[in-house]
């Protein structure tokens, strides 16, 4: 009977000890797993971290870049490349970027138009008897059909017509009839006002 006891009394010790070197190594390994989950916590914030700061950079470039297109398509000076100072030294850090990136604004040829320059052909008037005036109130030539430089050259013309027909009825040329029909006894004159040039109108 006493042997029996002292084998029961082994058998649960050692059940007893390998319960206990059993719950020990659970402890260990749950402490390993905390330990491993708290680092890749740690890794993947810190991976996290980098990776919004590459993002930012990313969209910060695009953004430039669509800024020196549209500088660029209006013939516009361009801005100097943002540089991110905020990250410091990160995964993304061999990355260099230029401190400034100035493009030379292209301009367009600038094209002449030919301008078209139309003569103004001054109109024909005063080189005739019949073209005195303008178009609008011309003015006519007298029964005399001649015009004259001044009104004085006129009047003498009017002088030199009565002593042409009184000769003519003196000397019994003509008779008194052909004399009245043809001699002026009186006159009127009128003058153009673009070449200042008179011309005569006869009474007879």
């Amino acid at each position: 009977m006493k042997k029996e006891y002292i084998i029961d009394a082994i058998i649960i010790l050692a059940i007893l000890v390998t319960i206990f070197f059993a719950m020990r190594s659970e402890r260990a390994r749950e402490r390993e797993l905390d330990v491993a989950e708290t680092r890749g916590t740690e890794e993947y914030e810190i991976e996290a971290y980098y990776e919004e700061e590459i993002e930012i950079e990313d969209t910060n470039e695009e953004i430039y870049e669509e800024v020196v297109e549209m500088l660029e398509q209006t013939n516009s000076r361009t801005i100097p490349i943002p540089t991110n100072n905020t990250g410091g030294n990160h995964a993304n850090s061999n990355n260099t970027q230029p401190s400034s990136n100035v493009a030379t604004p292209v301009v367009a040829p600038q094209q002449e138009i030919p301008v078209q320059v139309v003569a103004e052909t001054a109109p024909q008037r005063c080189t005739n008897i019949n073209n005195h005036g303008s178009v609008d109130f011309p003015v006519p030539v007298g029964n005399s059909g001649r015009w004259f430089s001044s009104y004085t050259e006129a009047r003498e013309e009017f002088f030199r017509q009565l002593r042409y027909w009184e000769g003519r009825l003196a000397r019994g040329e003509i008779d008194y009839q052909t004399y009245v029909s043809n001699s002026p006894f009186g006159y009127e004159a009128w003058s153009c006002q673009f070449c200042n040039r008179w011309t005569l109108n006869f009474h007879r």
